[in-house]
């Protein structure tokens, strides 16, 4: 006999979920079940017909649409297009600022240029 599968985070919150439901679904019928012995009995069988039928009119216009959608397209639904994987830069890179070239140096009018000299920053196209 093979063992089990330990139960993970998503099958504890489907759980709580049902637990949840369960809880809603018993206090409604808690709440219903006085209405059977008054004039407001057919309250307790229209309150679910109704909730039917908008489930079921949800489901057929899924489904219309999915049809539709389909004979008009004649492809269906394609599944998203998986992007081109690119290698990130580092962050250092990201966020230093852009270093003039030696050529784009201001010309200086005070004589020989210092090593320190002021540079001028141009955009450039990518």
């Amino acid at each position: 006999m093979t063992e089990r599968p330990r139960m993970n985070v998503e099958d504890w919150a489907n759980a709580a979920g049902l637990l949840a439901v369960g809880f809603l679904l018993g206090l409604a019928t808690n709440a219903a079940l006085p209405l059977f012995g008054t004039d407001f009995w057919y309250v307790v069988i229209l309150i679910p017909v109704l909730f039917g039928g908008v489930i079921l009119l949800a489901w057929l216009t899924d489904s219309l649409v999915n049809r539709v959608f389909v004979a008009l397209s004649g492809k269906g639904i394609e599944p998203a297009r998986i992007p081109k994987t690119t290698t990130r830069k580092p962050l250092a890179r990201l966020l230093s600022l852009p270093l003039p070239d030696e050529t784009e140096r201001i010309p200086s009018t005070a004589g020989p240029a210092a090593p320190n000299a002021a540079f001028r920053i141009q955009a450039r196209p990518c």
